[in-house]
């Protein structure tokens, strides 16, 4: 389970698999990723665009 936490209103969320490929959409900030991997998160925000890289282990 990975939290998204910001200090600003997050519009959308979306989680993609390393090759770019979308996964998931979301408004929710709390993502079930069960399957190992490297994913990336993109936060949109009504201040701009964050991408984070996860790995789960």
């Amino acid at each position: 389970v990975v939290q998204v936490k910001s200090d600003l209103t997050i519009q959308q969320i979306n989680l993609y698999m390393a090759d770019g490929k979308l996964i998931s959409t979301t408004t929710d900030t709390i993502l079930d990723i069960k399957t190992k991997g490297i994913y990336f998160i993109k936060i949109i925000t009504e201040k701009g665009i964050a991408v984070k890289k996860i790995v789960i282990e």
